[in-house]
């Protein structure tokens, strides 16, 4: 039972979180528990998604979210990343490798190629084309737990993910499919 519901723990707070706030096991885990790091921040937003979500029911908003979702987390996976949060249509990804900045290049690129093949079988069902933007950055970062003793969750926070965020909101001023910062 205790290792079913480590498996199902895992599914909500990233093993690669843990090994930063849970280093002693999850009883371990404290409000304010954190460790600073070097990472890249990738993220990626559905293009029109409010205009997309209202032609569809709740459930299907959900089936569409999903089918996305299940699609890009895997690219993110392979390229040494792992997704730290889905913020409605937008995903969050934290790159720790000593090469954080190349594998989050090389996902965001990866992550434009199966947008290709996610829209050719939306087409095949005759459904509409959707874009993203991705945006990147680099830099230090906090991991921790941030909320209350009655309710915490697991966060990644700092100057970088701020940007990161800010980064992938000027894709679309720019009109272009990812954007990087300089930073290391």
């Amino acid at each position: 039972e205790i290792k079913r519901m480590m498996q199902m723990f895992r599914l909500f707070v990233p093993d690669q979180v843990l090994d930063r706030i849970a280093k002693h096991g999850i009883e371990s885990i404290r409000l304010g528990s954190a460790e600073e790091g070097t990472a890249s921040i990738l993220f990626s937003d559905i293009r029109s998604f409010s205009t997309i979500a209202e032609e569809l029911t709740p459930g299907d908003t959900l089936g569409y979210l999903n089918a996305f979702m299940q699609r890009m987390t895997p690219v993110i996976q392979q390229h040494n990343g792992f997704v730290n949060q889905f913020v409605g249509d937008a995903i969050m990804a934290i790159f720790y490798t000593p090469t954080h900045s190349f594998d989050a290049v090389d996902s965001a690129i990866a992550m434009r190629h199966t947008l290709h093949d996610f829209n050719s079988e939306r087409q095949q069902r005759g459904e509409k084309e959707i874009e993203i933007g991705i945006g990147i950055n680099s830099g230090r970062v906090i991991v921790g737990t941030i909320g209350s003793e009655t309710r915490m969750e697991s966060a990644v926070i700092g100057d970088a993910v701020n940007l990161g965020s800010r980064i992938e909101q000027l894709t679309k001023r720019y009109r272009v499919g990812i954007l990087i910062t300089d930073n290391n």
